[in-house]
């Protein structure tokens, strides 16, 4: 809902007798509308901030922080600090946030976008058998036996 939409309303309803329904009513007419653009609840709301602000306008909410250069080192050294405390040289995204207080929403996408770390993912594309080594050795064998027949593989 637009600004001059929010005045309109609270025009209307010290017009009408302090009536959200009637103000609804009343917006719906003036321009011949059927359904309901917004509630009777959203009416109250309105007049409830308009009556202990003295405006309709919204409230100034929680600027975001920027992913600015600036946070990224402090995230790169936080990861090589984990790393260097663990043998597997891993960190978790929940690891760096509690050591630097920043959400792991953010940290992720700093760790994408400005350090380039990307999450490892363990595939299993083969279980390999003892009789799968067995084959294996010799295949290797028969090829350095027969290098005559596949001269440029080795």
């Amino acid at each position: 809902m637009n600004v001059s939409t929010r005045i309109e309303i609270v025009k209307l309803y010290y017009s009408l007798g302090e009536s959200a329904t009637a103000s609804l009513r009343g917006y719906k007419t003036k321009h011949g509308l059927i359904k309901d653009p917004f509630t009777v609840s959203t009416i109250t709301r309105l007049i409830a901030k308009f009556e202990s602000t003295g405006s309709v306008l919204d409230f100034p909410g929680k600027r975001r922080k920027s992913l600015s250069d600036e946070r990224a080192p402090v995230v790169q050294n936080a990861v090589e600090q984990i790393q260097s405390q663990i043998t597997m040289a891993s960190s978790s995204i929940t690891q760096v946030s509690h050591l630097t207080g920043i959400p792991r929403a953010s940290l992720h996408r700093i760790m994408r976008r400005h350090l380039h770390l990307y999450p490892y993912h363990f595939t299993l594309l083969q279980n390999i058998t003892e009789e799968d080594k067995e084959q294996r050795v010799t295949f290797a064998n028969w090829l350095l036996d027969n290098e005559e027949i596949v001269p440029n593989i080795l």
